[in-house]
């Protein structure tokens, strides 16, 4: 992977974490929402696939919370299903409450 897609993914990152920290007093925001707030940014993700390979290294991390919100079987899993919400640790990041994360863009974190 290229590193300037590697600093577009953590700043992508760092920016689905602000958006999700934002969204807290509603719980949260689906994934469509996320998308559509994200792809109109020059360095947005390119796909739904994309984007959702971010949140899912987010959640890995600890710092989203992912629901799938499907009920019925034939739906597919994709973001019109999904539900994001910041998790403590996802707050404390952003807060610089703890360690900055190789995952997400942080001016704490002094390139080489």
């Amino acid at each position: 992977m290229e590193l300037t897609t590697i600093k577009q993914n953590k700043r992508l990152r760092r920016h689905v974490l602000q958006l999700a920290d934002a969204a807290k007093a509603s719980g949260g925001l689906r994934g469509r929402m996320l998308m559509d707030i994200l792809a109109d940014e020059p360095a947005g993700p390119e796909d739904d696939q994309a984007l959702m390979g971010l949140c899912r290294d987010l959640v890995n991390a600890g710092f989203l919370e992912e629901k799938d919100l499907r009920k019925r079987v034939g739906d597919r899993h994709g973001l019109d299903y999904l539900f994001y919400s910041i998790t403590a640790m996802g707050t404390s990041l952003l807060a610089e409450g703890i360690p900055p994360h190789p995952l997400v863009e942080d001016e704490r974190i002094v390139p080489e």
